[in-house]
């Protein structure tokens, strides 16, 4: 289906331009976001081998991923005045390209997922069940055979995963891309970085085929190419994130061609690498809601819905299994995550002060985290089957949009590398409110500054809302001028 309504465009002031400015413009922020990248490659050294936060580091990182956010934010701006010119589209390409080459050599600043990564890839491709065993066992000699095969290399890693008490979180498929960059060179954060790129150039040419089935242009995918909070948490940082995207790109572009099997399966892989794009499946079982116009037709709808739910339903059980053998106890990190994590999070506590203040009088306080995790999930569940409802193209990508922006904001751990999640939609639904936490995300790092000083309540309390604050702000003033549109052409 071809969706005739494009979505608010932002930045509605018109200003005089010419091309050949708009040329310059395009060929300066690249390089200015270069540059920064190149700024946070020499940055990086700081944070290579530190036993402690180095405090004047992190601030000079802060400050340069707000600036280089700010520098970003013109970058819809930019779009809007760009006609065909394919010199720019290969700039663009470019440009984004080496954001991200540059990094390939840089050391992870304040991360270190990754070392879990290396080690569920080395178990899976030694054939054993990654969710069996917490790191934290294995150190202790819990199971010799599986140390033994893994080599004295496996010690340096297992000495720095996080949380080793608890058991692999990460889903079937995201388990293969762990033992694939494994298998291709054991522990190397150079191959896994390679892999992450490839996910990463995939996703940028699946938007580009997606902006032209919409009917819009393709420098509109510069908001994910050139995104540099994305490049930092998915090249630096190393997060396993930008996996998903290409199949979470490719089920949105499967709905629209009317390929529902198969979007079905593309949806099934992405909650294959992280769980939470099952909050999308109510956009992807809709079309067999519509309303048919006879009995026969009707039957037909019922047969494709059920084949639809088992392209989702089968692969997505195959990728859980192997965690479900293994148990969900207190130890496995899908429960752990659930019940225990808490970080960045500026509205779930008000979530949890409800809870709490409703479960009070029944002396039943003790269920408020889990009672607020339940709200949270109802309220977004809620919201994909409302706006699932809606028709056209852009209304779904935008529905797809808030979404998962309210899943985003509403968790209780918005770490900046789940912003990645948001970025496709943006790209085909642009929204300044929703692109802000480009500049306000970088925010996060100074936790770890707070912490060490022995202030992270303080951050807890209020440096998040410095993140959060301008994107409800400007989200509700998108709003409200969406209201008054609506009413003045009622007026009319």
């Amino acid at each position: 289906m071809v969706g005739n309504k494009k979505p608010r465009e932002l930045y509605e002031i018109t200003v005089p331009h010419t091309q050949t400015i708009v040329r310059a413009a395009w060929i300066a922020l690249g390089l200015a976001l270069v540059g920064a990248q190149i700024f946070l490659l020499d940055l990086s050294e700081d944070f290579e081998g530190a036993y402690r936060i180095p405090v004047p580091a992190t601030l000079r990182l802060v400050a340069l991923g707000i600036t280089a956010g700010v520098l970003f934010l013109t970058l819809p701006l930019l779009i809007r005045r760009t006609v065909k010119a394919p010199a720019l589209f290969f700039w663009m390409l470019g440009a984004g390209l080496a954001m991200r080459l540059v990094l390939l050599p840089s050391t992870p600043i304040l991360e270190d997922d990754y070392h879990r990564y290396f080690l569920d890839g080395a178990v899976v491709a030694l054939g054993h069940n990654p969710y069996q065993y917490a790191p934290s066992d294995l150190s202790k000699g819990a199971a010799p055979e599986i140390t033994a095969q893994l080599g004295p290399r496996a010690s340096d890693v297992l000495e720095r995963i996080n949380h080793p008490e608890i058991r692999s979180i990460y889903p079937g498929l995201a388990q293969v891309f762990f033992a694939g960059s494994h298998g291709l060179m054991p522990f190397s954060l150079e191959t896994w970085r390679g892999v992450l790129l490839l996910a990463d150039m995939v996703s940028m040419a699946l938007l580009l085929v997606l902006l032209k089935s919409l009917g819009r242009g393709p420098f509109w995918a510069a908001l994910f190419w050139w995104n540099p909070l994305l490049v930092k948490e998915l090249i630096n940082a190393a997060h396993m994130d930008g996996l998903l995207l290409p199949f979470l790109i490719g089920a949105l572009l499967l709905l629209l061609r009317r390929r529902h099997w198969l979007a079905n399966f593309a949806l099934a892989c992405a909650a294959g690498v992280k769980l939470w794009p099952i909050v999308l499946w109510p956009f992807f079982l809709r079309p067999y809601f519509e309303k048919q116009g006879d009995e026969k037709q009707g039957f037909k709808t019922h047969g494709a819905f059920f084949l639809a739910v088992l392209f989702f339903a089968v692969p997505f059980g195959l990728f859980l299994l192997p965690q479900l053998l293994a148990g969900l106890d207190e130890g496995a990190g899908l429960v752990a995550y659930g019940r225990q994590w808490e970080m960045n999070d500026a509205l779930f506590p008000l979530v949890l002060g409800f809870a709490k203040g409703m479960l009070a009088p029944f002396s039943f306080s003790g269920l408020a985290p889990d009672v607020a995790r339940g709200l949270v999930l109802f309220a977004v569940l809620g919201a994909s089957f409302w706006l699932a409802r809606g028709r056209g193209d852009a209304t779904i990508c935008c529905g797809m949009l808030l979404v998962t922006a309210l899943l985003f904001l509403l968790s209780p751990a918005v770490f900046p590398w789940y912003y990645a999640w948001l970025l496709p939609f943006l790209v085909l639904c642009p929204r300044l409110s929703l692109l802000v936490l480009t500049a306000t995300l970088p925010l996060y790092s100074l936790r770890f500054v707070f912490a060490d000083a022995g202030f992270a309540d303080l951050f807890d309390s209020w440096i998040v809302w410095v993140e959060v604050g301008p994107v409800l702000a400007l989200f509700a003033w998108e709003m409200r001028g969406r209201w008054q549109k609506k009413r003045g052409f009622h007026a009319a």
